[in-house]
């Protein structure tokens, strides 16, 4: 909706914008997570009496855990500023449980993020196709576990927060129910 000054202050035309209402809906959205003001990011969050669309406010980097065997044991979401060090038991929330204390112990970490674009601008070498192709591969068979991969009853991906994250998230969800 149009607030005062022609500022769009709420919107709220959910899935059906994106999907036509015979057809299934789509299950990945664009959510706004953090607004630029004078060159810095300021977190938003939506919030929803459903618990699986509020969304991780802020800007965020994401790392794939691995194990002392190198294999993965899942992602991490963290604050984009912030750095997961490993080297020691490393707190992780559990989103599905985050009453939970858990550690990552003995893991290794790389990023998977990169940025590709950068004032409107691609930056860096870009990839060929069959060098997409052959990343994608390289994580399906060593990154991805294949009961993961499977279309009937998959296993799920484990996708946990950083502590910095999931308290950003949880002062602002209060700070929406107070305010």
């Amino acid at each position: 909706m149009l607030g005062p000054g022609g500022k769009i202050d709420s919107s709220g035309g959910g899935e059906r914008l994106i999907t036509a209402k015979s057809d299934p809906v789509f299950g990945a959205v664009y959510k706004l997570a953090a607004v630029e003001k004078d060159g810095i990011f300021q977190p938003r969050i939506k919030v929803s009496e459903n618990a699986e669309k509020i969304t991780n406010p802020g800007l965020k980097q994401v790392y794939r855990i691995f194990d002392e065997n190198g294999k993965s044991v899942a992602d991490l979401i963290a604050c984009a500023n912030e750095e997961v060090d490993l080297t020691k038991p490393y707190r992780y929330i559990d989103q599905t449980k985050p009453w939970a204390v858990r550690y990552f112990k003995n893991c290794t970490c790389k990023k998977l993020q990169e940025k590709v674009m950068e004032g409107g601008r691609v930056i860096g070498e870009k990839k060929t196709i069959k060098e997409i192709r052959a990343y994608v591969e390289r994580q399906l068979a060593d990154e991805v576990w294949a009961e993961e991969q499977r279309f009937e009853n998959p296993h799920i991906h484990y996708m946990d927060m950083s502590p910095a994250l999931y308290e950003l998230k949880m002062e602002m969800l209060t700070s929406f129910r107070q305010g």
